[in-house]
């Protein structure tokens, strides 16, 4: 069996390698001539690690990978603090795998290094794929300025701007959500160390909200800062911010924040969309996964961690189905109920992020204040249902 994958990110390379140790023929086509993934820092939460553990992926990330101690979550202004959950050590324990930060890149290559151990799996860069095409026996691709592809299934992995995903569901833009997001990367090195975030981060406040994760073993911080902007901005990962924009928009806030930002170099800033979710994500034999059949806000850092999940999921139905078009309409079944409310309290926790009014922030944020004094234990257990996933 062969299958062709559109797309060389993590949901795509990481379905290439699923398929490849489960005996597939493999051929993955990216539109970049070189596969480097843009952005930086990336939360893989332990339902995500099971995935990459499996895979054996993870030992080529182990020395670059960084393990939180806890996720705090404090106000922007004042840096006071709101709860603080154990993560290193309780996240082994109670759901069944580790919670990792590591740069994207690093991931990235760590598959790419583990496929080039399958001879089935081959990889074609600078490949822009037009369209597809559902035959009685295979599926087909047409390939920009190069000859047509067929195999027994497709797989589309090419992200929000999905061209499989428009010729499946008809041709439309994402949504523009109205905010956008600062990212950049400091060593932790240039930073005063009295102000050094020792732990992963959110910083909460009106209309913005700010992440802090760590990578590169620890010794990088990460940085995102989402901000609400009325006027359109683009979607992007390497369009450049201007410094004084960005420290603008947080100026007053904690000196943690003013100290990572006045160290910051290279800034990009992007807008935020998404899309409203699907029916379907099959035709035939051709699926979606990952951000072309499910994009997700950052909000709950799960967009990489669903993706591998799909990876799974996808595997195990194709394992157990009678033919490729019933397997692949039992793993949309199977997913759909899942990852449609891991997009909602994604959303719902960006607005939860932003609270503008005071009493809203009093009885949102000191509830969990009062809850986590109260029951500490109760905030891993409202993450039960996303981490101890096993697909």
């Amino acid at each position: 069996m062969k299958a062709l994958v559109v797309g060389a990110g993590i949901g795509g390379l990481s379905a290439a390698l699923a398929l490849a140790k489960s005996g597939w023929a493999v051929t993955v086509f990216e539109k970049s001539t070189t596969i480097k993934e843009i952005g930086a820092g990336v939360q893989i939460s332990p339902n995500g690690m099971k995935v990459l553990n499996a895979l054996g992926v993870t030992p080529l990330i182990e020395n670059s990978l960084y393990e939180p101690e806890h996720l705090e979550v404090r106000f922007g202004s004042s840096g006071r603090k709101v709860f603080s959950v154990p993560l290193k050590g309780v996240a082994l324990s109670r759901w069944g795998a580790r919670y990792i930060q590591v740069h994207r890149n690093d991931l990235i290559q760590a598959l790419l290094t583990t496929l080039k151990n399958y001879i089935n799996v081959q990889i074609i860069t600078g490949a822009i794929v037009d369209s597809y095409i559902n035959g009685s026996s295979d599926v087909s691709i047409t390939i920009k300025n190069q000859k047509s592809e067929f195999g027994d299934l497709l797989i589309g992995a090419d992200g929000l701007n999905s061209a499989i995903r428009d010729q499946m569901h008809g041709s439309s833009s994402p949504n523009y959500t109205g905010y956008a997001a600062w990212r950049f990367t400091v060593p932790e090195k240039l930073l005063n160390q009295n102000t050094t975030p020792v732990n992963s981060c959110v910083w909460v406040g009106e209309d913005k909200h700010i992440v802090v994760t760590r990578i590169n073993s620890g010794k990088t911080i990460n940085f995102v800062g989402v901000v609400k902007r009325e006027s359109l901005i683009k979607e992007s990962w390497n369009l450049k911010g201007a410094k004084e924009a960005l420290t603008k928009d947080f100026k007053n806030w904690t000196p943690v924040v003013e100290n990572i930002i006045s160290c910051s170099d290279k800034i990009y800033l992007g807008g935020l969309y998404n899309r409203a979710p699907l029916k379907s994500w099959t035709d035939n034999k051709t699926v979606l996964i990952g951000d072309a059949a499910h994009p997700m806000l950052p909000s709950m850092a799960q967009g990489a961690s669903q993706a591998l999940e799909d990876t799974s999921a996808l595997i195990n139905c194709l394992k157990e189905g009678s033919t490729i078009e019933s397997s692949i309409k039992k793993f949309f079944l199977y997913r759909n109920s899942r990852v449609s409310k891991i997009q909602t309290r994604s959303r719902d926790n960006l607005n939860l992020f932003h609270l503008n009014k005071i009493h809203k922030k009093i009885l949102y944020y000191g509830g969990l204040w009062l809850l986590n004094q109260a029951y500490p234990e109760l905030i891993h257990r409202k993450q039960d249902w996303i981490y101890s996933y096993n697909p």
